[in-house]
């Protein structure tokens, strides 16, 4: 699974009910997504219909313009469409951000001060994604506690069960309408913002 996904939901409720859902232990979702961060970028498309269902306001169409055969994209053309993500990627993507905060000598080396903050920002940003989709979202399972040991406190239980989304038919579905990095894109001249 991409770390970043651009995608569009032609309803959510009828993409859930096809990608169907499995109970899965925690640590068995934890690897997905462990393994979900170490992949990279695709880009896909919607109609404005799409769009509509979801909920969106399709206000900044795209126009494909080309892919190039065995370079960026796909080589197929498009006669336009709207760029949109899924969150699953989004919020995947802040949470590796968010990593790279922990290892600064590895991933912010020589930067800038100007740079610097600029990546706190993009930091907090992250962490806001996140709280915003735990909340939306709450896991509901139920976590017990246990003994460890000599410890006098006890020791979460992380691993109940819970109903999730197949990952491997999302990702599937979203590799479907793929054009590649950096697809070539243009404004229209019919966009008035």
């Amino acid at each position: 699974m991409p770390k970043w996904v651009l995608c569009f939901l032609k309803s959510h409720r009828q993409l859930i009910t096809k990608l169907g859902k499995i109970y899965l232990h925690v640590r068995t979702l934890q690897r997905h997504l462990q393994q979900a961060t170490d992949h990279e970028a695709m880009h896909l498309w919607a109609t404005r219909h799409e769009l509509e269902e979801s909920n969106d306001s399709p206000d900044d169409r795209l126009v494909l313009v080309k892919t190039v055969p065995g370079g960026v994209g796909n080589g197929r053309w498009t006669s336009g469409g709207y760029l949109a993500t899924l969150g699953i990627y989004h919020e995947l993507h802040c949470l590796r951000r968010i990593y790279w905060h922990f290892y600064p000598d590895v991933y912010f080396v020589n930067m800038t001060s100007n740079a610097k903050e600029e990546e706190r920002a993009h930091a907090r940003h992250c962490i806001d994604t996140v709280r915003q989709s735990l909340m939306c979202s709450p896991n509901l399972g139920l976590y017990s506690f246990k003994w460890m040991g000599d410890n006098v406190k006890p020791a979460l239980k992380t691993g109940a069960r819970r109903t999730c989304v197949k990952l491997d038919p999302l990702h599937e579905w979203a590799n479907s309408r793929a054009t590649g990095w950096n697809p070539l894109v243009w404004k229209p001249k019919n966009i008035t913002k």
